[in-house]
């Protein structure tokens, strides 16, 4: 019998171990404007993705959906975490508030789901990565694509 519960042991510790190292490779996201999107029927799984977001610019991200999984919000959720920062979003599928973030360095996004029996869970998030800056041009206004600044407020 303790035979049986060192070998339990020694699994549940093996297990924890190879989760925590499933969960510290997340994707890399390398475009500036994209959607992420994850669902599927599971047990229990931890996916996160990092949008690089460089220097001189920010990134407006938008959880555009979220699947009722029934779950409650410790075993399904999405955290959206800033690098750099202790700002920590999470969000759940009975949530009605899903307001924009925005930041202007490096994000992980994070979809925890953890039920001993198979539901349907998912997400779709959308990002845009925008400079900061208004380039100089001699026109009345300065667009770079993502943003138009009046001339005379540059002055």
């Amino acid at each position: 019998m303790e035979g049986i519960k060192i070998v339990a042991f020694a699994f549940i510790l093996c297990g924890f171990q190879l989760y925590n190292v499933e969960c510290q490779s997340c994707k890399i996201e390398k475009k500036l404007t994209g959607t992420i999107v994850a669902g599927g029927n599971t047990y229990s799984k931890q996916e996160c993705w990092t949008i690089p977001v460089p220097l001189g610019n920010f990134i407006h991200l938008q959880l555009k959906s979220m699947h009722q999984s029934g779950l409650s919000c410790q075993q399904d959720y999405v955290r959206i975490n800033i690098a750099g920062t202790s700002d920590l979003y999470t969000f759940c599928s009975s949530d009605s508030n899903k307001n924009p973030i925005i930041a202007f360095d490096n994000v992980t996004v994070t979809h925890s789901v953890s039920t001993s029996y198979s539901r349907y869970t998912g997400f779709t998030l959308e990002y845009t990565i925008r400079t900061t800056e208004c380039p100089t041009t001699s026109a009345r206004f300065k667009c770079d694509g993502n943003h138009a600044c009046p001339r005379k407020s540059l002055r």
